[in-house]
């Protein structure tokens, strides 16, 4: 019932626990919603197996707090208190707790949500992808193929997105945060490790304070560096300590959306404080930066990617186009790409093809149902040229061999590029889309008809209610 009226009619978890029995009128099939965001009042739709719905539950509804009470000012859903309505926690707990039954899951071989972040192994033979749909997949890099689905724990609302995964260099261990675990009830976070062959759960490490933004692990698989969300910082953990935590450092005054390691493993971090961070590869317990600056292009530096002998870094921003180029051991700043003519969007993610030669970026620039890659030749300062990417932001940009790049979308999409910007294989979102639709959507006169597209500013296509079949062009009803 709580379910029902909570997704079927898009209320709010606070507007479900207040309602009373005089705000439902069946007559007129509504619900009275008083007081509700920015204090308005608003009717929303009840559908007649919602109706049914409630009247069910009125004849096993609790009634031992209010019977004294009006029947028309009776809580819909009590609380344990007499006359006080269940609490958002309270409605919280049960959510929680129905999630321990099995769910009913459509899988259609693709991600069903956005792909936050992408990694790979360091021999190039397997990918990973966190999803905000709950899961992460381990594919072929060979041939795209899907290898295994890895349902997170999952719980009400955001619980189970996966909002960072890593591989280990060894591609045996995977590595999944995000908002894994934090409630009401539960104010913590958690990080999965999962063996990448079966897809079991081997560990996990418990009691972040925030969630986790992104995940890396050190060149030799021995450190995994965690950024977390708020003004949380940075976490480390160690392998040889059964990932226990061996440092962090918590003097970051915005939160932090990457971690990069060099190969003979410093660690370089970004934050929305504004700050770039460079950190020893020798530091444990509390972390201090050997190197401290404010990002040259902004207050807002999103990620940033060693090259392939940690002599220089690559840092991209949430709120521009801008591109800085950083001395690896000093934080200098460097001369920076052409970016002539890209002025709007972003450039957020950033990477270095394997050898170092090319510089990539890519992030919501570009024009509407087009997010391309941007690729400079000589060490980011030479010819750049664009490779044609997915339609939504590229959240993950991952350097392959053969100056081959992995890139993964908000779409959700999914490509393997060669270094000529040609796709080797390519996995797009098999969902349909229905935004953008205003000049798609089209009802016949006699609404025995309908025009829809099936993606973004899609083609449209021509239905009957009454035939499976697709109809022939119908003509949009005309005001009266």
């Amino acid at each position: 019932m709580l379910l029902s009226l909570g997704y079927g009619c898009g209320l709010r978890a606070g507007e479900v626990v207040r309602l009373k029995v005089k705000h439902i009128d069946s007559a007129q099939k509504i619900i009275r919603i008083e007081q509700s965001k920015g204090r308005k009042d608003r009717n929303v739709m009840l559908s007649a197996g919602t109706i049914d719905l409630l009247r069910q539950w009125w004849k096993v509804r609790p009634s031992r707090c209010d019977a004294g009470m009006p029947v028309a000012e009776r809580w819909l859903f009590p609380g344990t208190k007499l006359g006080k309505p269940m609490t958002t926690r309270q409605l919280n707990r049960l959510f929680h707790e129905a999630t321990d039954s099995p769910v009913l899951v459509v899988d259609p071989g693709m991600h069903t949500g956005t792909i936050w972040r992408a990694d790979t192994d360091a021999g190039a033979r397997w990918a990973v992808t966190g999803s905000q749909d709950k899961t992460v997949r381990v594919w072929s890099l060979t041939d795209g193929e899907l290898l295994q689905t890895i349902r997170l724990p999952a719980g009400p609302g955001y619980v189970g997105q996966a909002f960072a995964v890593a591989i280990d260099p060894h591609g045996d261990l995977i590595a999944a945060g995000g908002w894994t675990r934090w409630t009401d009830d539960d104010r913590q976070q958690q990080i999965y490790l999962f063996d990448r062959a079966s897809g079991a759960l081997v560990s996990w490490i418990e009691g972040l304070p925030s969630l986790t933004n992104h995940l890396a692990f050190s060149p030799d698989g021995e450190r995994l560096a965690a950024s977390l969300g708020s003004v949380r910082g940075l976490r480390v953990y160690s392998r040889t300590q059964h990932w226990a935590e061996s440092g962090r450092d918590t003097g970051y005054g915005g939160q932090s959306y990457w971690a990069a390691f060099a190969p003979d493993g410093r660690l370089a971090t970004t934050a929305l404080d504004g700050r770039v961070r460079l950190y020893a590869s020798d530091s444990e317990g509390d972390l201090k930066p050997t190197v401290v600056i404010a990002a040259p292009s902004g207050r807002q530096p999103y990620s940033i990617a060693f090259n392939h002998d940690g002599t220089r870094l690559a840092v991209g921003y949430a709120n521009s186009t801008a591109v800085d180029l950083l001395d690896g051991y000093t934080l200098a700043q460097l001369p920076g790409p052409d970016r002539h003519g890209i002025d709007e969007g972003d450039l957020s993610t950033v990477a270095w093809s394997r050898d170092g030669q090319s510089l990539f970026a890519a992030g919501a620039y570009g024009p509407i149902g087009s997010r391309p890659v941007i690729a400079w030749s000589d060490r980011g300062t030479g010819v750049r040229r664009e490779m044609a990417a997915g339609h939504d932001t590229a959240n993950s940009l991952v350097p392959l061999p053969d100056n081959n790049l992995l890139v993964a979308s908000a779409d959700p999409w999914l490509a393997r590029l060669r270094g000529d910007g040609s796709a080797s294989w390519m996995r797009a979102g098999s969902k349909a889309d229905f935004r953008d639709q205003y000049d798609k959507l089209r009802v016949s006169i006699d609404g025995i008809r309908i025009d829809f597209g099936f993606e973004q500013f899609g083609k449209a296509r021509h239905a009957s209610i009454f035939q499976r079949a697709r109809s022939r062009s119908i003509r949009p009803p005309t005001a009266a």
